[in-house]
């Protein structure tokens, strides 16, 4: 009657234990997702974080562009002397090496602007130059942001564990914008 009795308290051990590693098992499998989920999420904002600081410094490549190219019409103006102009605009959808590249002419021409304002003082007069300081710190901010912004979604994608979630996400490192 005994053996009984402590068989049947028995069984009804044995399904809490089960019911117990199910739940664990279920808490463990929600866990690993939500992980996911927000390390996925995570990424997508470094990316997008990326996207939009490089619409920033084609926008800040743009404004500088047109600065220079007012400076250097009031110097044409003001000295007949032509200063060589980047032809084009920086475009939107260029690699960026090839911003890189027109970054490095916009600065070739501020500096014969600033050689060309060395001789003939009174051209600082002139409005054109006073957006060149703005246009030229507006750019070099753009760039930091963007550099910032590249290196942590660089980290992102090549730093275990959230290296495991980027490798489904089939993105790449940005490079970092240099002059």
């Amino acid at each position: 009657d005994g053996f009984r009795r402590h068989v049947r308290g028995g069984g009804c051990i044995m399904p809490s234990i089960v019911y117990t590693i199910i739940i664990i098992i279920a808490l463990l499998f929600f866990g690993v997702l939500v992980w996911y989920v927000a390390t996925r999420n995570s990424i997508k904002r470094a990316e997008q974080a990326v996207n939009e600081a490089e619409a920033a410094l084609d926008a800040a490549m743009s404004a500088r562009h047109d600065a220079l190219a007012g400076a250097a019409e009031a110097v044409r103006t003001y000295t007949d002397t032509e200063l060589p102009i980047p032809v084009t605009k920086p475009k939107k959808c260029a690699s960026l090496e090839e911003k890189e590249k027109q970054a490095k002419q916009l600065d070739e021409l501020a500096e014969k602007l600033r050689v060309t304002l060395a001789k003939h003082p009174a051209l600082s007069a002139d409005s054109a130059f006073a957006a060149l300081p703005a246009s030229e710190e507006k750019l070099k901010n753009a760039i930091c942001t963007y550099n910032a912004g590249a290196d942590r979604l660089s980290g992102k994608l090549t730093r275990f564990p959230s290296k495991t979630v980027a490798g489904r996400m089939c993105l790449e490192n940005r490079q970092r914008f240099s002059l």
